[in-house]
């Protein structure tokens, strides 16, 4: 619950605030009759994104598990490290960007399908990455998983609110550069969780014979009822948010740990030059 509720909360929050800003800007502009587009527009991505939602937990509820733990971990890591980099890079740009589609669409007398448009693949393409994010989560704890996703989704709705209409003094580059570093971890978590899956699949399975790979690098003699236990209290807590087992295969070591090594120096490098870039601005 912990991981989905941080990784919907940050992507509520981008989507939202972008929404605002649209908004924001076309009541400057007096264009006021042009709010109603740029909500159908949001409305709509919304229901669309819920609709593949379901579908998508539907039609994996009959598939084999591990494999889909597995195959999502994979594909989810390098989207999320990509997303994170993206917003890093292009974060600071989004405001202007924003005012010259809006501006754009304007003289070009496109008016409606370019805000229905622009609102619509703000919020569906934030909706599709929370859904390709939390997928692993919800093959793991259905019920855990879509409590975070709905605890995240109310209170980045409620930040990006306060944000946009009652305070502009919120550091949303300290904040995203907080989360970016979790989700760094949580992505090194989900990374390593699949290669443990992929270990035990092949082995149950026969497929190969793994030899070295899976031996296991260290175990801690921990017993499930241990609240440090990654099926416990605490252990949970750690496995999701910062990778943390009981026990770690060599496979899973090699893949996992130079995976957040390397992420967290291209997300930190990345953070450091943008903000060099806005102080010579």
């Amino acid at each position: 619950m912990l991981a989905s509720f941080i990784i919907t909360f940050r992507e509520a929050l981008e989507a939202l605030l972008i929404i605002f800003i649209i908004i924001s800007y076309l009541k400057r502009r007096g264009e006021n009759e042009l709010i109603k587009v740029v909500i159908v527009g949001a409305i709509a991505a919304l229901l669309s994104s819920i609709v593949i939602a379901l579908l998508t937990f539907a039609w994996a509820v009959n598939l084999n598990k591990t494999v889909f733990e597995i195959v999502g971990s994979f594909i989810a890591v390098p989207i999320l490290t990509s997303v994170i980099y993206w917003m890093i890079k292009e974060g600071p740009r989004i405001r202007s960007k924003i005012k010259e589609r809006i501006d754009y669409s304007i003289k070009t007398g496109k008016l409606y399908l370019g805000l229905i448009s622009l609102s619509f693949i703000t919020i569906f393409r934030e909706a599709i990455e929370t859904l390709l994010f939390n997928f692993s989560f919800y093959i793991r704890d259905p019920l855990g998983t879509v409590n975070g996703v709905l605890v995240g989704i109310a209170a980045g709705s409620a930040l990006s609110l306060t944000i946009v209409y009652y305070t502009r003094k919120f550091n949303l580059r300290k904040f995203f550069y907080i989360t970016s570093i979790l989700l760094v971890f949580i992505a090194g978590g989900i990374l390593g969780y699949g290669v443990h899956e992929l270990i035990e699949y092949v082995e149950e399975n026969s497929i190969v014979e793994l030899s070295i790979w899976s031996e296991n690098v260290y175990a801690l003699s921990i017993s499930e009822s241990n609240l440090f236990h990654e099926k416990n209290i605490i252990g949970s807590v750690l496995s999701v948010m910062f990778g943390y087992t009981t026990r770690m295969e060599l496979l899973r070591f090699l893949i996992q740990i130079p995976y957040i090594m390397i992420a967290l120096y291209i997300i930190l490098r990345a953070y450091r030059q943008t903000g060099k870039h806005n102080l010579r601005k």
